[in-house]
């Protein structure tokens, strides 16, 4: 194992895919950059994972683990032997190491929306085993959380949130805005793997949803807007999909949208790889993210950043991170939700508007390096406090979700 006797420990242990993989691996692009701090760091990550091998790449100082619930918790009942008493551990997505309270400085990066939305029934959809399993492991994730020190969040909707319906105490919570990976830029379209998407998409105007298989996402209302267009004579209007072909949720769109005569309004193409997000997006009409809840979504800057227009839910969070840069959707109306993509597709105008308010919201969020010398700003200032007083830690209250 890595020298763990270092000031700075960042913690990456919690980052298992997605949207996280790809901040993870932006900030240590950042830090391998930082020679100064780099030298006073250490990286907690998972084996084999995409962030092992950056740090290996750059040469960073690692301690790595087996994936899996077993070797999650071997490898944090060890850190307990080996961590030094005043360390910061920073986790960048997830709470702190549970065997270092009282013992490290704790900062915690905060992505867990539905803890703060509790109008939100996050996991009612599902059926009640899993639900019950899903909510029970929130329960953990609450408890987890609250160890912290200092929390960091993506958007100021979710910190106020923390502050006004869970309590948390005010001067430690912190906002550091999302910044578009390195790895999404048009420099980083590859020929080969842009003519291979050209080959396996359909024709016609590409809506894309670069996402995962959860009903959050709320793809499951798509085949209904699907019928819309077509009763309203709107050919040619393609959803791309990026689900795991072997996911239930993947499985009841297609029975779907086969059942209402729509298929051909669908195009999985099951995961994408990282370094292949640019060239995907290449050769869409425009990109889609019809969640119920988010904290924030890399889809945003990457929309803006590829230059394409964005269709988002219309909810709080995604008013507050988009601002102009998107249309906003009702997509559980189906009609509207309909009229608004048909009104994207077939005017040039409306696309040209939106990539250009997308562009001028890009501009108002952070470069990389900036993202990451705010978070080194937040450590600072997380180290000034120090360690979170017992009474303002049980001050936190969790809101009470809405079961309906």
């Amino acid at each position: 194992m890595a020298d763990l006797a270092k000031p700075l420990v960042i913690n990456l242990a919690p980052v298992g895919g997605g949207g996280g993989v790809q901040n993870a691996l932006s900030f240590l692009e950042q830090l391998a950059a930082d020679s100064q701090t780099c030298e006073q760091a250490m990286v907690t990550a998972r084996a084999g994972s995409p962030i092992e091998r950056s740090c290996r790449e750059h040469g960073l100082p690692t301690a790595v683990f087996d994936n899996g619930l077993a070797g999650r918790l071997a490898f944090g009942a060890g850190l307990s032997e080996v961590f030094s008493r005043g360390q910061t551990v920073f986790t960048l997505f997830g709470g702190p190491p549970w065997t270092t309270r009282g013992k490290c400085l704790n900062i915690a990066g905060c992505a867990l929306s539905n803890l703060f939305y509790p109008e939100v029934w996050f996991w009612g959809a599902q059926p009640p085993l899993r639900r019950w399993r899903s909510e029970l492991i929130d329960v953990y994730r609450r408890r987890w959380m609250e160890r912290a020190d200092y929390w960091i969040f993506e958007t100021g909707v979710l910190a106020r949130r923390a502050v006004e319906l869970a309590r948390f105490p005010a001067e430690r919570v912190a906002v550091v805005r999302m910044a578009c990976s390195a790895l999404v830029d048009p420099s980083q379209v590859r020929p080969e793997a842009a003519a291979d998407f050209e080959a396996r998409l359909p024709a016609g105007f590409r809506l894309l949803f670069l996402c995962s298989a959860h009903r959050n996402k709320r793809l499951h209302c798509l085949p209904a807007i699907a019928v819309e267009l077509a009763r309203n004579g709107v050919g040619g209007v393609r959803f791309v999909l990026t689900l795991d072909e072997q996911s239930e949720y993947w499985h009841a769109i297609a029975r779907e949208a086969r059942s209402q005569g729509v298929e051909e309004a669908f195009c999985n193409l099951g995961p994408v790889g990282h370094t292949d997000v640019a060239s995907l997006i290449s050769r869409c009409g425009a990109m889609g993210t019809f969640s119920a809840l988010e904290s924030f979504s890399n889809n945003f800057v990457e929309a803006w950043r590829m230059g394409v227009p964005l269709l988002v839910s219309d909810r709080d969070w995604a008013r507050e991170a988009c601002g102009k840069g998107a249309l906003y959707i009702e997509v559980e109306q189906a009609a509207g939700a309909a009229e608004a993509i048909a009104r994207v597709a077939g005017e040039g105008a409306v696309r040209e508007h939106l990539v250009q308010e997308g562009t001028r919201q890009l501009s108002t969020y952070p470069s990389p390096t900036a993202k990451y010398r705010s978070y080194l700003e937040q450590i600072r200032r997380a180290r000034e406090l120090g360690p979170c007083p017992e009474r303002e830690r049980r001050a936190i209250t969790w809101p009470r979700i809405q079961r309906r």
